[in-house]
């Protein structure tokens, strides 16, 4: 199986889709669930629920094609571009359609192993910054087609 190939209008178009939902002051990512034990002593663990429109924007991401595989994630996590990219603000805004790709693909699979990342990803801003970024490289290709 391969990836689409990046950069596609749908891909980015389908992201900027969210950015006003994503810079609403009154948009919630989503809720901790408090841990519960049952009668019978069943521990149910905290989780986090998402939000009705961050769950469209987990999905998006899938469903457009911007989780990579075959793409070595964890490695590249511990790498100077994706520290640049997850720390400085300002790195996002100049990412490639690729770079976006490696970014989402590792914070969808971290956050499978570490529940809460996405959330952490959205407090920080970062998910913001994507969507923006996807919205400006989305407006570069539909003017060169």
């Amino acid at each position: 199986m391969t990836d689409p190939p990046l950069p596609n209008v749908d891909s980015f178009t389908g992201l900027a889709a969210l950015v006003p939902i994503f810079e609403d002051p009154a948009f919630v990512f989503g809720t901790w669930s408090s841990g519960t034990t049952s009668e019978a002593g069943v521990v149910c663990l905290p989780m986090f629920i998402l939000s009705e429109p961050a769950l469209r924007f987990y999905e998006a991401v899938s469903e457009l094609g911007w989780i990579l595989t075959g793409f070595d994630w964890p490695r590249w996590m511990g790498s100077h571009e994706a520290q640049q990219l997850i720390n400085e603000a300002e790195a996002v805004g100049e990412a490639t359609a690729e770079q976006l790709a490696r970014l989402l693909t590792a914070m969808v699979r971290s956050d499978r192993f570490c529940e809460g990342v996405l959330a952490g990803c959205h407090d920080s801003g970062l998910i913001l910054r994507i969507l923006r970024r996807a919205r400006v490289l989305g407006e570069a290709a539909r003017g060169t087609e």
